[in-house]
């Protein structure tokens, strides 16, 4: 057991004697390169990376087109405050230098990046940013200049790191920059380090161990130096500073007498105030003596009645003729209790100087976004988009406009002039609260524009990622995963959100979050129509329709209705359509938009949901005996396999199956998940061509576990013999080298016989080494087609000199003789296959895997 111990200890010694490592990160192997996406937070090997929006007005993304695939980082506003979006690093290790390869060339942007620790040098010419610090956490954060959107972007990141596993003590960062405040606060510490302690000085000595222990935040009430560091182990970090000067503010009563104080004055509030509307930086409030604007980023999401309350504090300027007070964070901004103020009503006519920052609602009124005004009975004024209720590209008629009125420069002349900025429009009459949105309020949002749903919806109908709803103002589609099944007639209650975008010409709400399960049922009517070309257009974009006595052409993809008027379909809602395609049909279905190549233009077709024989009874779903039954059935047609088949791999939306005689590939949402070796019996479902190969569209509540078995065995064989005639099929293959391509997840592989493309479609728990050199490897997965390549779209890849897990040595035995080489594998002195040496399979390689062993030998 002695002997056990001293192996540990020697290995802690091994892993800080080990060499400096650099590691090249391409983005495009994390995101992907299918599709423009956020940038959510991502891990390469020891090193993660995670996103803020900050005060920018872009989210952090990832960003695709034909030629570029990079990371874009955006700025803040021009006008303030200028810092945006911020990437922070963490390493397991401490980074001593961070290389981020340009990106595509901005010519009217302008790359500002500051770092949390070390140093940043920007070579404009090559548009490669260069970091050099030690450091374990490092945040960078984009500014712009105040005259140009700042913005970064770059495609790849090559990180040196320091001895493996060498502790590096992050120095500490402080939660409120150097500066002057004009209102106390309590400032907290904190290092990067898990488990440093921080010591600090508050008289602008150096800090020691010796030092005053940080605990509690520090009360910062009056001019202060403070220093700290962070200790760990005997190490010690560098020391932070930071000055602060606690300045003194004018106080006044209230809004009045703040609007008599001379311009870039610091004023306190000696009294509270209440909010009217807040959009991003914009906030409008009210007390008995006034109203006035708030501009900044408080940290406070302030809504119509909160208080404000008294002690808060800001700089008094003048912008467009009108007192304007300068908030940011440290404004000392507090929430008191919330009593909403209603709307004043009034006409245009009264939309002038004496009416600023007033809340208020015009009934009846019509706008127009591209005329930017409101008119009604009395006369037009100007209507702007500066309180986030104005984006609609359509006119808006007898609407009733909420807003405030504000102030607005000509950009040509500078004349000022008064206008409405609505916070929301609505329907005449509609008496709902004002928070969130309706889906007609959604439909003239800016795209991207995050929407939260203040009413509840009514489901038409739902398919794989597409859900169809309505709610008294409109229709809408929601795309992507809602963790949820629904029927038709559910009632989702209000709090949902997403993103709204724009595809095939419609509004589509992305990224949903927030469905629950439905809290109700409403009965669904069809509105019936003849397929004439004014009926399935936008006008109905998203309505459930009924058209009797279709008759439908599965090979044209076309529906024709009684009167003989013809438009496409696709049917993407999984619909059972009929075999006798000489009869008439009901068709049930949601009018939908798709973008024809031919004509370069949206067009609009039927969605079908359901088909019906035409006295209003449901199509059968005949049994049909195996996969290749199903094929033999119309495309459309739905089939119950009678045969039990064997699930081999799940992931995602993919699930790859066999029965007796033929291989498959399911394609869509199931709920339920399943492992190889699991049967399904009597799936109902129907058959598309996707490049030219059927795929399997399953009707979800019939994928069921009926019961388990062996596991299905892949067929090993030589990538000569792989065909397309063997499509799905799973295979393995031994024997072959990878040698990457310049396409992010693509390889070609050679085992000897025949190059074929490899595609990592499922990256993420798929896991190819970087370094591929001399290595060949036994490859798993199936056999699939892109465009007109033959492809392989592995499972599971292992290298064939792994050998045994444990077996480090590979002398056929697991004993103290593997802790050894183990051992001599973090030192450095031996070279043993990471795959036998990753004892607890983290991916790494270090202390954590001898003691893994350690235990795998004392079992």
């Amino acid at each position: 057991m002695n002997r056990i111990f001293t192996l540990i200890a020697m290995c802690v010694f091994a892993i800080g004697a080990a060499f400096a490592e650099e590691t090249t990160i391409d983005f495009a192997s994390l995101y992907g390169d299918a599709k423009v996406q956020p940038a959510t937070p991502v891990t390469s090997g020891s090193f993660s990376f995670s996103f803020e929006k900050g005060n920018s007005a872009t989210e952090p993304s990832y960003f695709v087109n034909t030629s570029v695939k990079e990371m874009r980082l955006y700025g803040g506003l021009k006008a303030s405050p200028l810092d945006g979006n911020v990437m922070t690093v963490t390493s397991t290790a401490a980074m001593t230098k961070m290389v981020f390869e340009g990106g595509s060339n901005a010519t009217d942007k302008v790359v500002d990046v500051k770092a949390s620790e070390g140093t940043i040098e920007y070579d404009s010419k090559t548009r490669v940013l260069t970091w050099t610090g030690n450091a374990s956490t490092v945040k960078f954060t984009v500014y712009c200049n105040a005259t140009q959107s700042g913005q970064w972007r770059f495609k790849k990141a090559t990180i040196t790191t320091g001895a493996a596993g060498e502790v590096v003590v992050s120095k500490p960062t402080f939660s409120h920059e150097a500066g002057t405040y004009y209102s106390p606060f309590n400032l907290e510490l904190k290092t990067g380090t898990t488990g440093a302690a921080i010591y600090y000085t508050l008289d602008g000595t150096d800090p020691t161990t010796a030092s005053e222990k940080y605990v509690v935040p520090i009360a910062i009430k009056g001019n202060t130096t403070v220093k700290a560091i962070a200790a760990l182990n005997g190490k010690m970090s560098e020391i932070a500073t930071a000055e602060y000067v606690l300045g003194t503010a004018v106080e006044v009563n209230n809004i009045a007498a703040y609007k008599t104080v001379a311009d870039e004055t610091q004023v306190k509030f000696a009294s509270p105030v209440t909010v009217l509307a807040q959009n991003g930086n914009n906030i409008y409030v009210k007390d008995l003596t006034g109203y006035t604007l708030f501009y900044g980023s408080t940290g406070v999401t302030l809504k119509n009645g909160d208080e404000i309350l008294a002690g808060f504090n800001g700089k008094k300027t003048t912008y467009k003729g009108e007192a304007e007070l300068v908030v940011n964070t440290y404004s000392n901004f507090h929430k008191g209790a919330n009593n909403p103020v209603a709307a004043e009503p009034i006409q245009v006519s009264d939309i002038a100087k004496d009416m600023f920052g007033h809340f208020v609602v015009i009934k009846g009124a019509t706008t127009s976004f591209l005329n930017k005004t409101i008119t009604d009975n009395s006369g037009t004024a100007g209507c702007q988009s500066g309180m986030g209720g104005f984006s609609a590209k359509n006119d808006s008629v007898n609407v009733d406009v909420y807003g405030i009125v504000g102030a607005w420069a000509d950009k040509t002349t500078g004349d000022i002039s008064y206008v409405m900025l609505p916070t929301v429009i609505k329907q005449a009459g509609d008496t709902s609260t004002v928070e969130g949105v309706t889906i007609a309020e959604y439909q003239n949002l800016a795209n991207d524009a995050e929407a939260t749903f203040r009413n509840p919806v009514t489901v038409l109908a739902q398919g794989g990622a597409n859900l169809w709803v309505k709610d008294n103002t409109g229709y809408m589609l929601v795309y992507g995963s809602v963790g949820k099944s629904y029927e038709q007639g559910d009632v989702i209650p209000a709090g949902f959100s997403g993103t709204k975008v724009t595809y095939n010409g419609e509004p589509e709400l992305k990224n949903p979050k927030g469905f629950k399960a439905a809290s109700g049922k409403e009965t669904v009517i069809p509105e019936e129509l003849a397929l004439t070309a004014d009926n399935i257009s936008h006008a109905n974009f998203g309505h459930y329709v009924l058209v009797k006595g279709a008759t439908i052409n599965t090979s044209a993809l076309t529906i024709t209705d009684a009167a003989g008027n013809t438009v496409p379909y696709f049917n993407n809602m999984a619909a059972q359509l009929p075999k006798d395609l000489t009869k008439k049909y009901n068709v049930y279905a949601i009018v939908g938009s798709h973008y024809n190549g031919t004509t370069k233009k949206v067009d609009y077709q039927l969605l079908p949901v359901n088909v019906t024989f035409e006295d209003g009874t449901a199509l059968p779903v005949d049994p049909v005996a195996d996969i290749n039954a199903l094929y033999g059935l119309s495309t459309g047609v739905k089939g119950m396999i009678s045969a039990e088949l064997s699930v081999i791999y799940q992931n995602g939306s993919y699930m790859w199956v066999k029965d007796a005689n033929t291989y498959g590939l399911v394609y869509g949402y199931l709920t339920n998940k399943f492992v190889n070796g699991d049967k399904i019996k009597n799936l109902v479902a129907h058959w598309v061509t996707y490049d030219g190969y059927k795929e399997i569209i399953p009707v979800d509540e019939s994928a069921v576990k009926s019961g388990e078995g062996a596991p299905v065995e892949a067929q090993e064989m030589a990538l000569e013999d792989v065909s397309l005639d063997m499509m799905h099929q799973y295979i393995t293959v031994p024997g072959v080298a990878l040698t990457a391509t310049e396409t992010a997840g693509t390889y070609t592989g050679n085992d000897g016989t025949v190059d074929l493309q490899v595609f990592n479609k499922f990256a993420n728990d798929v896991k190819i080494p970087e370094n591929l050199a001399g290595k060949k490897f036994r490859i798993t997965g199936f056999v699939a087609k892109y465009k007109t390549q033959l492809q392989f779209i592995p499972v599971e890849v292992k290298d064939e000199a792994a050998g045994t897990l444990g077996d480090i040595n590979a002398d056929g035995e697991i004993n103290v003789s593997d802790v050894t080489a183990l051992i001599n594998k973090i030192l450095g002195t031996s070279d043993y296959s990471n795959e036998v040496c990753d004892i607890n399979a983290d991916g790494e390689i270090n202390v954590s895997d001898v003691t893994a062993l350690i235990n795998m030998i004392l079992k």
